[in-house]
């Protein structure tokens, strides 16, 4: 059988190696490890603002619509924060992939 020659860009054959790959994971790695406590924070937020709304507002807050069905307004404000580490992540990365192409 008669083998061809592949270029190794295109081949996949350097696939998860080097320096941007590292890059990634790290990227990966921060946006984990900060996706934890951003969800501890929200439910914590959660919490006093519903504390806050029952104890000096009205206390239906306490058994109302907002406590019951409210999750996802915390919810979508801590995705919006974790895109917000993704974009920062790729930014950075991009810049780095950018900076290193002008220095070669």
């Amino acid at each position: 059988m008669e083998q061809y020659p592949v270029r190794s860009d295109v081949s996949g054959h350097n696939h998860g190696s080097g320096p941007d790959a590292s890059a990634l994971i790290l990227a990966k790695s921060l946006v984990i490890a900060v996706a934890v406590p951003l969800w501890v924070a929200k439910n914590g937020l959660r919490i006093f603002v519903l504390a806050m709304l029952g104890t000096r507002v009205d206390r239906s807050f306490l058994t109302g619509k907002l406590h019951h069905q409210g999750g996802i307004i915390y919810f979508l404000i801590a995705l919006a924060a974790i895109l917000f580490l993704i974009w920062i992540a790729r930014y950075s990365n991009r810049n780095r992939r950018v900076l290193a192409e002008t220095h070669h």
